[in-house]
Parts: C-alpha cells; sequence; structure tokens
C-alpha cells in the first residue's frame, strides 16, 4: 500500500461495530499507522456530544491496541454538510477542525520519520543483450 493514512467512516446511530473493527485491521496489515475517524449521521443522534464522546474513545483505545493512531476523530453529519469544509452550528460543542482541516493536517510520512520521501513506480523491466538491466516509466 502506498497511503500514509487512511479515513474511516462509522454512522454515530450504529456505533462501532464489527466491520468497522476489520477496517482496524486492514489498516494494520496493510502498514497504514495513522489516520482520520469520521463520525457520521450525528444529525440522527441529536448531534449528541455523549454518543461521539462514547463511539470515539471504544475506536480510539481499538486502533490503539492495533498500533494505529487515529489523528483525528470527527463528529460530522455530511447530508446537512456539519463539519465537512467548515464548522457547522449543529456541532458548536465541537472544537476540533473540519474534516478536510484535518485531512491537511495529517502530517506525510517521510515528515514522520525525518527522511526524503522518494518514490519510484516501476512498469516495465528487461534486460537488453548484455547491457544492465533498464527500466521505465513509459507503457
Amino acid at each position: 500500500a502506498r497511503a500514509d493514512a487512511a479515513l474511516i467512516i462509522i454512522d454515530a446511530s450504529e456505533g462501532v461495530q464489527e466491520q468497522t473493527r476489520r477496517h482496524g485491521y486492514l489498516l494494520r496489515l496493510i502498514g497504514v499507522r495513522q489516520g482520520v475517524v469520521v463520525v457520521n449521521k450525528m444529525d440522527l443522534v441529536d448531534y449528541s456530544q455523549a454518543v461521539f464522546d462514547a463511539v470515539s474513545s471504544e475506536y480510539r483505545r481499538f486502533l490503539a491496541d492495533l498500533g494505529v493512531e487515529a489523528q483525528f476523530i470527527l463528529p460530522v453529519s455530511a447530508r446537512h454538510g456539519d463539519n465537512i469544509a467548515s464548522r457547522g452550528e449543529n456541532l458548536a460543542w465541537f472544537h476540533g477542525p473540519s474534516v478536510l482541516g484535518a485531512l491537511d493536517a495529517i502530517p506525510d510520512a517521510a515528515e514522520l520519520t525525518n527522511q526524503p520521501s522518494i518514490s519510484v513506480d516501476t512498469l516495465k523491466c528487461w534486460t537488453i543483450r548484455s547491457f544492465a538491466p533498464a527500466m521505465t516509466n513509459r507503457s
């Protein structure tokens, strides 16, 4: 996997389900160690801070046990646009970033390790007679 982070979405009205846990296991399996968790459909639970706190603390603990860090856990109502690009009135109790702000704030993997980020895609590799192996990026 070439992803540095993931975005996991949890339905606030259903809470953390087995499928949500599987997504956490998949992050661990493919090597993604940081992510943003979105607790969506807050409108279905009347924008309850208590519901958000319960879901976020449960999933944060679960991810921590896997070695995955939830950079941000955000309450949103995608249907009404609350906390997607900017904070909405319905989530006035939340003082964190919007989804877009959180995604922008995730550090690049190279920043985390203080090493340069190098990516080389090899689409074709062959040996030309007695020359050394040649690589190209053209199809």
